[in-house]
């Protein structure tokens, strides 16, 4: 059972998931601004699921461009400046 939490744990926590989820689920929401005419545009819950996905996609791509930097100060062996409290 342990084995199996890991693994779900793994792709729910992956970033490039996150991203590809949140891509699909801003489709959705816009998808359903193209079916309604503009002038008889209404909430639907398909509108805060694409909200949510904006976040979601920002957040994601926030912690790949994070892990790209890290990863390059690595390599040319630089020190992030640690921010002090």
């Amino acid at each position: 059972m342990k084995k199996v939490m890991g693994i779900i744990s793994k792709i729910t926590e992956n970033h490039y998931v996150n991203l590809l989820i949140s891509i699909g689920l801003i489709v959705i929401g816009f998808e359903e601004l193209y079916k309604q005419d503009v002038l008889h545009i209404e909430i639907h819950w398909k509108h805060g699921i694409s909200i949510y996905a904006i976040l979601m996609c920002i957040r994601a791509i926030y912690k790949i461009i994070k892990g790209f930097v890290e990863a390059y100060n690595r390599l040319t062996k630089k020190e992030t400046p640690v921010k002090a409290s």
